[in-house]
């Protein structure tokens, strides 16, 4: 994740490989198997909304020590 992203708080965007339509054979039965690279960029964006909550909690705590 670019230092841009987490200044401005956006979620990267997926590359266009990701956009394209499955094949049947990622089909089994009632379930669906997920593409291994798109789990890693869902795994990517997860991380950093949960970077980003770390630091917007460190942040409340900075704010709650300095009014105490």
């Amino acid at each position: 994740m670019s230092t841009e992203n987490r200044k401005t708080g956006q979620i990267p965007e997926l590359s266009p490989h990701y956009s394209e339509t499955h094949s049947d054979k990622q089909f089994v039965g009632n379930s669906y198997q997920m593409d291994p690279f798109l789990e890693l960029e869902l795994a990517k964006v997860r991380l950093a909304q949960t970077e980003r909550e770390i630091e917007l909690e460190t942040l409340r705590q900075s704010h709650q020590d300095k009014t105490i």
